[in-house]
């Protein structure tokens, strides 16, 4: 038998950090297209979305630096 080359804390680990990532350039994409579409027609989106954009960036941000 080989050894195990892999721990399974580290495979999760991966794929915690893999799964970061793909929200986080989600997060980024939704939040590009909400401000292109508010030049296109006449839409107020306030200050709280890009706001609650802001925060939920910095929240996977800090999740992906401490994991």
């Amino acid at each position: 038998m080989y050894p195990s080359l892999i721990t399974p804390f580290e495979f999760f680990m991966g794929v915690y950090g893999l799964l970061l990532g793909i929200r986080l350039a989600e997060l980024l994409l939704k939040s590009g297209r909400l401000i292109r579409a508010r030049t296109l027609p006449p839409k107020k989106i306030g200050l709280l979305t890009p706001t609650l954009s802001a925060l939920v960036f910095l929240q996977i941000v800090t999740s992906q630096i401490d994991a």
